[in-house]
């Protein structure tokens, strides 16, 4: 509409008469009759009149400069403060204080189209008697709106940017499908307002049937606000099940305040009341430019809306506040500060979960001339347990200092020499207490040194082919206090090409890797087109010593290593990644990974695997797992998405799955998903099917859900 407006506004510029009424009113056309006795203007074909913010073209009309009004028999066309108008039997003031219209055309705040029989305004109050609302294209989907309003009577507050409508019909591609005897809501330019945001249903649900989510949200201030959603199942009476969920926000100028609190109360089973509800609480927190704090406190109760048997897990408060200070000492470095802790209420159970009251870590860099690197990670950290178990002792005090110094030096046609002194050292203070564990109090340290040199070069053998051998030695010296047999954060283990040139494998600092050794490996590249490009590396390590505690853990008594490979495949639309890890002698897999792409216009499919077999670590399980998803771009209108999780160990068992289609345009969205979940925790987790609408509309001039609200009485 803006369009065919500027346009005819360049049409009717050409041969025509401006003339200048007063200071306020312009007059552009080819025939114009001024009577100066009665200051009326009479208008003809093609006038284009200017007052202030308005422009108006019509071809007919009378405009009253003494009491600044115009009166319009025929059809106009109206500019006022961005709104665009069409429409005829015009009769209004020039400041459009008053005035009313027929058959009008109304584009509103740039989105909004109204379609209104009669229209009239007064002061800050404008009414439309049978009109037609949509922020949908008018030639859509269905060659239509996609949806509409069809309304009797309209009130609007120009003030508080508000709508209520008489008398409505929701229309659906021309289709009228539901009706409302009374409808209100907020424009684009309104504040955040409180009312009912837009539902949600779940048609079909195994375990609690079907149900529909209706959002309150009432803001309290400019900085805080609640929004409240009582979840009512269908199939389930209220005074039988329920579940709420409160969500409280807060914006300060340091920062963002969360609280959530979610319940359900369930008295389906006789003579049985079971209610449940978790909390959680957020902040982010800037203190200053260079201090943030991050905060995040959970509860859970014992009782689970889903499991048979609540008795059979505790209650469990998750606490975890941390607080980073940046240029703590020098540019770019970090100092982070934690408190953490997981407790379960009930201490018959996960009587080891640990504490960490606090953790200190700090961070820096410096790089000095000559690509002399050093790098700095100190970490302090106090941890309590209620209860000891093997390996966890009840109360550690730890300190852990890592220092790398790295020197790199090129020479000789792109010989590349880089050499590093690592120093990881930890010191320990560790109170036991509990004869049936096999830890001891006391005091212990490990002081380990490393010293590697590294030596590569990329030779291009071809123009699209580069080879890139490496070779590494690492000598390693460790010495060792007390064996207090600790290992509180160092059991998560991994052994592949990405991690096969680290000095230390291990993830935590209570166990470091022992041993002299030399890496070798053969990295290629070959671009054999423009749209193909193939990476293969592979590489394997020869310690000098037999059974030291990293090849023992990965259940390897030899000095070389298993061989360990890394493919990279791109071909056009398609990405392929793979590591795997096969049996030094026997080649036999104990572990692989693997991810595909691919991506065109319409599709993309991601897909991904991983096996570890029980030989692969010391007390490892074998687990095979794949994940794939796929989306498929039916057109320009809608989606179809597919999810699924599955263990290839236990007889492909699909631990869950998702259907979902989407339709959507430029106003409106609705998606139909069908979910299968089938996680177990032994008998007493029930699987649960979903079958879900969700809907969004667009509601008149693109709302914001979590800003404004549409009100239903």
């Amino acid at each position: 509409m803006n369009k065919i407006f500027l346009i005819l506004i360049i049409l009717i510029s050409w041969n025509i008469i401006a003339k200048e009424i007063t200071n306020e009113v312009y007059v552009n056309s080819n025939n114009i009759n001024y009577d100066k006795k009665t200051n009326i203007i009479s208008l003809g074909k093609n006038s284009l009149i200017n007052y202030h913010t308005t422009s108006i073209k019509t071809d007919s009309g009378k405009v009253d400069i003494n009491n600044k009004t115009i009166d319009i028999k025929g059809n106009f066309y109206l500019n006022y403060a961005g709104d665009i108008m069409k429409g005829n039997k015009l009769k209004a003031d020039l400041n459009f204080n008053e005035g009313s219209a027929e058959n009008v055309n109304y584009i509103f705040n740039k989105n909004l189209k109204i379609n209104s029989k009669i229209i009239q305004k007064k002061d800050e109050k404008i009414i439309f008697q049978d009109s037609f609302f949509t922020p949908c294209d008018l030639e859509g989907f269905f060659n239509c709106p996609t949806w509409s309003l069809k309304v009797e009577k309209t009130k609007y507050s120009i003030d508080e940017d508000f709508f209520e409508h008489f008398s409505t019909f929701l229309q659906v591609a021309d289709k009228k499908i539901f009706y409302m005897p009374y409808f209100s809501h907020y424009g684009t330019k309104a504040p955040r307002q409180k009312g009912f945001l837009t539902p949600t249903t779940q048609l079909t649900n195994e375990v609690l049937g079907g149900n529909i989510a209706i959002p309150y949200y009432l803001p309290i201030s400019a900085q805080t606000d609640i929004k409240i959603t009582p979840i009512i199942y269908l199939e389930q009476s209220l005074t039988k099940y329920f579940e709420n969920e409160l969500e409280f926000r807060h914006k300060i100028k340091e920062g963002d305040i969360k609280l959530s609190l979610s319940n359900f109360y369930d008295r389906r089973s006789q003579g049985q009341v079971d209610k449940g509800y978790s909390f959680d609480a957020e902040a982010n927190l800037n203190l200053n430019k260079n201090n943030n704090v991050d905060i995040n406190l959970n509860y859970t109760s014992n009782i689970s809306k889903y499991k048979s048997d609540n008795s059979s897990k505790a209650a469990n408060l998750d606490s975890d506040i941390t607080l980073n200070t940046y240029n703590f000492i020098n540019q770019n470095d970090l100092l982070a500060t934690k408190i953490s802790g997981s407790k379960a209420l009930n201490t018959n159970i996960n009587k080891s979960n640990p504490y960490e009251l606090p953790s200190v870590r700090y961070i820096n860099y410096i790089d000095f001339k000559n690509n002399l690197i050093l790098n700095n990670d100190i970490k302090i950290e106090l941890v309590s347990r209620n209860t000891s178990s093997n390996n966890l002792p009840m109360k550690i005090f730890r300190t852990n200092l890592i220092n790398s110094f790295q020197k790199n030096f090129n020479f000789y046609n792109n010989y590349n020499l880089i050499n590093k002194l690592k120093l990881n050292n930890s010191f320990y203070i560790i109170e036991e207490g509990n004869a049936d564990t096999n830890i001891l109090s006391g005091n212990s340290h490990q002081i380990a040194s490393y010293f590697s040199s590294e030596i590569n070069r990329v030779l291009k053998v071809k123009n699209n082919t580069k080879i890139k051998p490496r070779a590494k030695i690492i000598l390693t010296n460790i010495s060792k206090g007390s064996n207090l047999n600790l290992n509180d954060n160092s059991q998560s283990l991994s052994f592949n090409y990405n991690n096969l040139f680290q000095e230390n494998k291990y993830f935590g600092s209570d166990k470091k890797e022992s041993g002299s050794r030399i890496v070798l490996a053969l990295e290629q590249n070959y671009k054999l087109s423009s749209d193909f490009n193939l990476d293969i590396n592979y590489g394997r390590s020869y310690n000098f010593e037999k059974n030291k505690n990293f090849m023992l853990d990965i259940q390897q008594d030899t000095k070389f290593s298993d061989h360990l490979t890394e493919l990279s495949v791109l071909l056009k639309n398609n990405e392929l990644r793979y590591n795997s890890r096969h049996d030094k002698k026997t080649f036999d897999l104990k572990e692989d990974s693997i991810s595909y792409q691919f991506r065109n216009d319409k599709n993309i499919f991601n897909f991904n695997k991983d096996l570890t077999s029980d030989d692969s670590y010391i007390n490892s399980n074998s687990s095979h797992f794949m994940t794939a998803n796929y989306t498929r771009t039916i057109n320009k209108n809608s989606n179809f998405n597919y999810q699924t999780e599955i263990n290839l160990e236990d007889k492909n068992k699909a631990y869950s799955q998702s259907y979902e289609l989407e339709f959507y345009d430029e106003c409106s969205k609705i998606s139909l998903s069908y979910t299968i979940d089938n996680y177990n925790d032994g008998k007493l987790l029930k699987p649960n099917k979903t079958l879900s609408i969700n809907y969004e509309l667009d509601f008149l001039s693109g709302l914001d859900k979590e800003t404004k609200a549409n009100n239903l009485f």
